[in-house]
């Protein structure tokens, strides 16, 4: 019954995590208020668990989907930095290559290189 409670609470928080990311003022106080547990639970909970601390799980939402946004083609990194929750550039810039190893222009060309290389020769770029 335990673990089928801490199933329970580990979806709420990742509910919770996955609706609210996108604003730039979500944190883990706003996480730990609206789940209703301690702050100790939910840390101790998500590193036994997840291996992360709520605000990695909070960045790393954020930053999958920046780099889904990318990989569609959007290339105006401030409004792609703002809806995934970052209201200064730099940060998410800083947070961006912390976790994926390069800045965000770096992995437009890198996406744009790669769609380059899977076009036939010889046929114009849409």
């Amino acid at each position: 019954m335990k673990k089928q409670a801490t199933c329970v609470r580990l979806a709420q928080i990742d509910q919770i995590i996955k609706d609210r990311y996108e604003d730039p003022y979500f944190n883990v106080d706003e996480l730990v208020e609206k789940s209703g547990l301690s702050k100790p639970y939910v840390y101790e909970v998500l590193f036994i668990h997840r291996r992360a601390t709520p605000q990695r799980l909070i960045e790393e939402m954020r930053l999958k989907r920046a780099a889904a946004l990318l990989d569609m083609g959007r290339t105006d990194l401030q409004i792609v930095s703002n809806e995934c929750g970052y209201s200064r550039y730099g940060t998410f810039r800083r947070a961006f290559k912390k976790v994926l190893g390069i800045n965000p222009s770096q992995y437009i060309s890198r996406q744009l290189g790669e769609a380059d290389k899977n076009q036939e020769p010889g046929l114009p770029q849409p």
